[in-house]
């Protein structure tokens, strides 16, 4: 049982590293962009997220 929970770990690691490496080059841009956001670009971001839908009514 323990043996099949690692398998099963280790098989979703190596999926996701394999998705990682499939990256491309705009991708990553995109990732390293995202991990340079400072804290106020993130409140923003949460407050777009929290926008109602009557809010984005008036926004278009």
């Amino acid at each position: 049982m323990c043996s099949m929970m690692l398998m099963h770990f280790l098989n979703q690691t190596l999926d996701v590293l394999n998705d990682v490496l499939a990256l491309s080059e705009s991708d990553t841009d995109v990732l390293n962009d995202v991990l340079a956001l400072s804290e106020s670009d993130t409140d923003v971001l949460n407050d777009v997220d929290a926008l109602s839908e009557s809010d984005t009514d008036v926004l278009n």
